[in-house]
């Protein structure tokens, strides 16, 4: 009797699970091509990337397209001196500065302008004051319940004193920039309000630096950049960051809902645009990775 009860149940888990294979093909609408704009501009040495893609299916499974043929530039409002972002394919729009080119000026206001398809777009940006980092101080956790045995950065930083300030902290591991959306690391001051001219606080700090499970091996390279932003471009990143992890929360998911955006729409009834555009100064610090 076990038996029959056994084989039953392993055919019933057969049907199942092959249930589970057929292909469920959902019609959507395409809806309207959208423009895609990633614009942080910074102080940083080099040239200076703007990125624009369109939006696609939402089950095509394939890269976003990118724009091609647009014409990109950004203008100081203060000089009235322009910019012109060149089109190198695949999306990227770069302007290579020259010693006599000053493109980021701290306090000055800065346009951005798109045209595209013969539409235009614009959005605007004021370049404020950054922070430093002091120093990368190295913490073994090999044996903290909860995380990989390894070496976790964490960063000595004061907010600078004096003013409402906000900034989003970048880290490099080897080179490569930390993108997991669990890691978004913006905050205001040193860490939420009444933290102006004090340190940098945990999470900022340090449990933001890096995922949990992957720490930092001996003689690896950390480098950490903190970006300045604006108001609007901190409650930017944190949306982005509750909707990128939405799926994580379960029962206390959020509402999904569109991310906002600054470019605005110059063109009467052209497609309104999605992303940002923000002017930052930067400053950073590289560490290699040491036992204490």
């Amino acid at each position: 009797m076990k038996k029959i009860v056994l084989h039953t149940i392993s055919l019933l888990g057969i049907v199942f699970f092959s249930s589970c294979t057929d292909v469920i093909q959902v019609d959507l609408d395409q809806g309207e091509t959208l423009i895609v704009v990633d614009a942080w501009v910074n102080t940083l040495p080099g040239a200076q990337t703007i990125r624009l893609t369109t939006t696609g299916p939402y089950f095509s499974g394939t890269n976003t397209p990118f724009v091609s043929g647009a014409t990109v530039n950004i203008n100081d409002l203060n000089n009235n001196k322009t910019y012109t972002f060149s089109d190198a394919g695949n999306g990227n729009y770069v302007f290579s500065p020259t010693v006599n080119d000053s493109l980021c000026i701290l306090n000055h206001q800065y346009k951005l302008n798109i045209s595209w398809q013969g539409n235009e777009y614009n959005s605007f940006s004021t370049l404020s004051r950054t922070t430093k980092v002091d120093s990368i101080i190295w913490v073994d956790e090999a044996n903290r319940p909860g995380l990989m045995g390894g070496l976790y950065p964490k960063i000595k930083a004061f907010d600078a004193p004096f003013g409402k300030d906000y900034y989003w902290i970048k880290a490099f591991h080897n080179n490569k920039f930390v993108d997991d959306a669990s890691t978004i690391n913006v905050c205001e001051d040193a860490g939420g309000g009444g933290t102006d001219g004090l340190p940098f606080i945990p999470p900022n700090a340090y449990f933001l630096l890096t995922p949990e499970d992957e720490p930092y091996s001996e003689n690896d390279s950390c480098r950490i950049e903190i970006h300045s932003i604006s108001k609007s471009g901190f409650d930017f990143w944190i949306q982005a960051q509750k909707q990128l992890t939405n799926s994580q929360a379960g029962l206390f998911a959020n509402t999904p809902e569109n991310i906002r955006t600054n470019i605005g729409v110059v063109t009467s009834g052209a497609p309104k645009a999605l992303g940002w555009f923000n002017m930052a100064t930067v400053s950073s610090i590289t560490s290699v990775a040491k036992k204490p």
